[in-house]
């Protein structure tokens, strides 16, 4: 953690609202993207290209108000850096490096690993998955989210030492039991070797500077996002509402959503931050 973000005062008049804002200052996202920044992160890979442009529109958006399951991976991330710092053998194990890469047509690949096994040339990427999550990504696709994710960063690693690592995940399952073996398991991942993911990137990124000189978005099936991927509540595709930094700027999602559902979305940004009061309990009457 950069000393900036360590020991500043948080005082919101709540206990409660001071510790989750203290979790939230401490799992912010390392990674910087300015509106109309070239830059493709790990992840980018395996979203849909109306995302990407959305990404590279917008920047990164603050996407930190709430706690949400980003934070609680993270929260995990951090847990196994300070097991690692303490307890690993020195120079095994290096965690939370940011690499990047110039694609060579003025765009920019970065991304920040979890953690590098050196001993067994392995990065290791760790997450905490819900049970159906965890179903699908046993399953080791190597056009998964995940699987291109990790090779990603395999492929900056060797731009950066020449070296060639395999990948894996460590994951954690929120819906997991011990009778059903399946709370944690190591995996090792299929993945695209170093030349087909930088080809990828470069597709990508071509594609996502042909909308932007013409001012264009997708409308291919296989290049909009799934927004019904987690159904939908009252009118509204619940990924656009929970799941997305971009719903107030994404056209597709204010075009095809009921008003008071879009409004729900704009008050977010808009609101006055209200604190609650803290509760005390009131002494119990004597008589």
């Amino acid at each position: 953690m950069s000393e900036s973000k360590q020991k500043q005062p948080i005082d919101t008049g709540s206990w409660a609202s001071d510790f989750e804002a203290l979790l939230l200052l401490g799992t912010e996202y390392s990674g910087t993207a300015k509106p109309g920044d070239k830059v493709l992160s790990a992840s980018s890979i395996g979203k849909e290209l109306y995302f990407n442009i959305l990404q590279v529109k917008h920047g990164k958006l603050a996407n930190q108000k709430n706690y949400g399951a980003n934070t609680t991976g993270s929260i995990y991330q951090l847990g196994l850096d300070a097991l690692i710092a303490q307890y690993a053998e020195p120079g095994r194990y290096t965690t939370a490096e940011r690499y990047k890469l110039d694609l060579g047509n003025g765009w920019i690949v970065s991304g920040e690993y979890d953690i590098i096994d050196h001993k067994y040339k392995i990065i290791i990427d760790g997450k905490v998955l819900s049970d159906s999550s965890y179903k699908k990504v046993i399953m080791n696709d190597i056009n998964h989210d995940y699987n291109l994710q990790v090779a990603t960063y395999n492929m900056l690693e060797f731009h950066k030492t020449g070296n060639i690592y395999s990948g894996a995940l460590h994951i954690v399952n929120k819906g997991g039991s011990p009778s059903k073996d399946n709370v944690m398991k190591n995996m090792e991942l299929f993945m695209h070797d170093v030349d087909t993911i930088k080809q990828m990137f470069i597709d990508r990124s071509e594609k996502i500077q042909f909308h932007l000189d013409n001012n264009t978005m997708p409308t291919d099936d296989d290049e909009m996002c799934n927004i019904f991927a987690y159904g939908k509540s009252n009118g509204s595709a619940n990924r656009c509402l929970s799941y997305c930094d971009y719903n107030t700027v994404c056209p597709r999602y204010n075009n095809n959503t009921p008003y008071y559902a879009s409004s729900q979305v704009k008050n977010l940004e808009i609101e006055t931050p209200k604190t609650e009061e803290e509760y005390k309990p009131v002494e119990k009457f004597r008589f």
